[in-house]
């Protein structure tokens, strides 16, 4: 079966991870074109997807002791939060971690929730992220719940938020087609390996350079390298020789045509009399 190697695609007008660069007020990322839209917008630091709101995280606390817990008298936990304050209460006895993850889970109302790795408890605060969030435990079980070392925390800011700004606009009709990628507060990293995915308008796109079509090798979805048979092989063939200008290929000079130095020029007598 004759087959042939798919070129011609319609461009996305996409650029994909794009290493880009800082402008001098650390907030304004200096993409190699504007952005088009917010349609189709993605923005890493460090590998990390920052999300529009910012990348953050809850407060935590972990404890230091594992596996199991030992009250010799009842005792109570208070969880306070930046909203709310919460009592558990633990009878004399032995407690598992895994019976206090439950605990955690059941009666703080969503407070906070609590996870087990490698027999240590982790207690995050649920309802808020970043700055604002803040947890403290207090009470005569902290210290035997392991949470004495550090029993206060507040969550941190990893990358701040960012939004779209106007960067260019149509002089006649005012319409925004060009926006820069701006954060609200600055990176001051200098160290920092920032990419962005982003659509690109499509007279100015990188990948087409205007064109509309892509010719370039795409893959399927088990990787295979996409290929065209039959009528759609036969179309791809001829446009090939139209677009290919005769002589350019010096073991083949007779393939191609004069198509493109045709384009635009006057047409002087019968264009069916003109030589091939």
């Amino acid at each position: 079966m004759s087959y042939d190697l798919q070129l011609a695609y319609n461009c996305p007008h996409l650029a994909v991870d794009e290493r880009v660069s800082l402008a001098r007020d650390n907030k304004t990322l200096l993409t190699k074109r504007l952005v088009s839209n917010a349609g189709l917008i993605k923005i890493k630091v460090n590998g990390l997807t920052v999300p529009p709101m910012g990348l953050k995280t809850p407060a935590r606390l972990k404890s230091t002791t594992r596996s199991s817990y030992y009250f010799n008298s009842a005792r109570k936990l208070t969880i306070t939060s930046q909203s709310s304050s919460l009592t558990l209460s633990f009878n004399k006895g032995l407690l598992t971690a895994q019976d206090f993850v439950a605990k955690v889970a059941l009666e703080t109302q969503g407070v906070c929730t609590a996870s087990l790795n490698d027999g240590y408890v982790t207690i995050s605060e649920s309802k808020t992220l970043g700055r604002d969030s803040k947890l403290k435990l207090s009470g005569d079980a902290v210290e035997t719940l392991g949470f004495s070392f550090q029993p206060q925390s507040r969550g941190t800011q990893t990358y701040p938020a960012w939004t779209l700004i106007s960067a260019e606009t149509n002089p006649e009709s005012g319409e925004v087609y060009g926006r820069r990628v701006y954060f609200l507060e600055p990176l001051n990293n200098p160290n920092l390996i920032v990419q962005a995915t982003y659509s690109m308008i499509s007279s100015r796109c990188l990948r087409c350079q205007g064109l509309i079509v892509e010719n370039d090798y795409r893959y399927n979805e088990i990787g295979d390298i996409r290929k065209v048979e039959d009528e759609n092989l036969l179309q791809q063939r001829c446009l090939k020789i139209l677009l290919t200008d005769r002589g350019s290929n010096v073991f083949h000079n007779w393939y191609g045509s004069s198509l493109r130095s045709r384009v635009g020029a006057k047409a002087i007598g019968a264009v069916s009399g003109r030589s091939r």
